[in-house]
């Protein structure tokens, strides 16, 4: 079962830089009528052709410039494009200034600009790459000290169609560390960076609205290996969790509204990374976590 909705739509609401929408499921089991209820929530996207700023168009060297579109062209196109526009630059009026610009053209192709100043650390801009486009013929790509412009028809992207929705094709962008050698050992001051721009088809022609991710990836994770973890949940009688109540003080009473201060650990850990995170928590009146009425209990 596949369940979509628009993010308009009368279902979907905007709540802390999110959009949320609320699952209620029904069923009957065995004679009795269950409901389960979930949110599901999406960030807010970027939008990537809003125009630079003056301040932004300034500061780029004539030298780093490459070009947005051909001449001739309007200062309203340029924006449109999100490009800045020079009228006193006869051979290259309109050319990229922002950190990242991304376009997708009626010709069925997809341009993805980047800054070197997209990171900091600056990007060391002869790493950056798309993935998966090392055979594709139509791919070009221009270069300055500042700038790296990616041009390539959509076909080379990946390609999906959610069900009576838009198609949309995707491509990635990978910058990688630049690795220094010194006296034997490697140094690097960068870690992997991968931007993720999407251009979505409907029937009448392209949606102009782009969306796309920035992500910083960690670290690469230790190797690790799966297996049982045993866990301990415990209550601590005040909020400064130095004493816990022991096995013959149990069962707690407590008034409404009355904190209880609970705390969940692993026991045996041997691995010092290995980090617990409880998304959620909840009592019931049973043994039975699905059972509803359910009373949130986790609260920072």
């Amino acid at each position: 079962m596949v369940i979509a909705a628009a993010y308009d739509g009368c279902y979907v609401r905007e709540e802390d830089e999110e959009y949320m929408m609320v699952l209620l499921l029904e069923d009957i089991v065995d004679g009795a009528f269950e409901q389960y209820k979930t949110e599901k929530r999406c960030p807010k996207q970027n939008e990537a052709l809003d125009a630079p700023s003056p301040d932004v168009c300034s500061a780029v060297a004539k030298a780093d410039k490459l070009a947005c579109a051909e001449t001739p062209v309007t200062s309203d196109a340029c924006a449109a494009m999100g490009c800045c526009y020079s009228p006193s630059d006869a051979t290259m009026p309109c050319f990229f200034g922002n950190k990242l610009t991304t376009q997708c053209r009626f010709d069925g192709s997809m341009v993805i600009a980047l800054s070197s100043e997209l990171t900091m650390p600056s990007l060391y801009l002869d790493s950056v790459r798309v993935i998966g486009l090392d055979s594709c013929t139509g791919l070009t790509v221009d270069t300055s000290n500042s700038f790296v412009v990616f041009r390539f028809p959509l076909s080379c992207s990946t390609a999906y169609q959610v069900p009576n929705g838009p198609m949309n094709y995707v491509a990635t962008i990978e910058a990688g560390r630049q690795i220094q050698t010194w006296q034997g050992s490697s140094i690097t001051r960068d870690s992997t960076m991968r931007v993720t721009v999407q251009c979505s088809f409907i029937q009448t022609g392209i949606v102009p609205l782009l969306s796309f991710t920035v992500n910083t990836l960690p670290p690469p994770l230790p190797v690790s290996t799966s297996g049982p973890l045993e866990l301990e949940m415990r209550i601590a009688q005040d909020f400064g969790y130095a004493s816990y109540y022991t096995d013959a003080q149990y069962p707690v009473v407590k008034v409404l509204r009355d904190p209880v201060y609970l705390e969940v650990r692993i026991i045996g850990r041997t691995d010092p990374n290995l980090v617990l995170v409880l998304n959620d928590c909840w009592a019931t009146s049973s043994a039975d976590p699905t059972l509803l009425p359910q009373w949130p209990i986790l609260f920072d």
